[in-house]
């Protein structure tokens, strides 16, 4: 099955995502097409739920390698935080200030159904905390004070009209 990155406006991306029970053949061939989307992005981390997947499951690029981490969650937190600049493939164009923490323990599950812990600092931090809000529902942009969300407004219509077109188009609803 092909998949593509569900924007904003779509009431997907607002969804809560199912733990996995099990890696299946299935959730293998899923993390695998993720890799490539986040590959042909030049992308560091994405949410099943980007692709319309509500499932708990992300890719994060880790160096070199993409990870597909199941069923995560934060066992320990830094006191210390930090903000940086982050963007979302589902939101193109808009950029937030975040404040996230510096560092985080997580355990999660693998490829292979064994539970693994890890400890992610700095922008590796920044990227699991994004990617965990969007299996929770949350978005960049539910960060903005109310004013600076009403700088973007036009662009986030602007995106929901993308996305109308781009779903009637896959579902071959208009004609070339």
């Amino acid at each position: 099955m092909e998949h593509f990155i569900t924007l904003y406006g779509d009431n997907v991306l607002r969804l809560k995502s199912n733990p996995v029970e099990k890696i299946t053949e299935e959730l293998e061939d899923l993390a695998l097409d993720m890799i490539e989307i986040v590959k042909s992005q030049n992308a560091v981390g994405l949410a099943a739920i980007q692709i319309s997947e509500p499932i708990q499951l992300i890719i994060l690029k880790i160096g070199e390698e993409f990870v597909p981490v199941f069923n995560s969650k934060i066992l320990k937190k830094s006191e210390e935080t930090t903000i940086s600049e982050e963007w979302c493939l589902s939101i193109p164009g808009v950029k937030c200030d975040i404040k996230r923490f510096k560092w985080v323990d997580i355990e999660y599950l693998d490829i292979e159904n064994n539970i693994q812990t890890m400890k992610l600092e700095d922008l590796k931090a920044n990227i699991f905390q994004h990617e965990l809000d969007h299996m929770n529902g949350k978005l960049i942009i539910d960060y903005l004070t109310p004013a600076r969300r009403s700088l973007i407004q036009r662009k986030l219509k602007d995106i929901t009209k993308l996305n109308k077109v781009i779903k009637r188009c896959t579902k071959g609803q208009i004609n070339e």
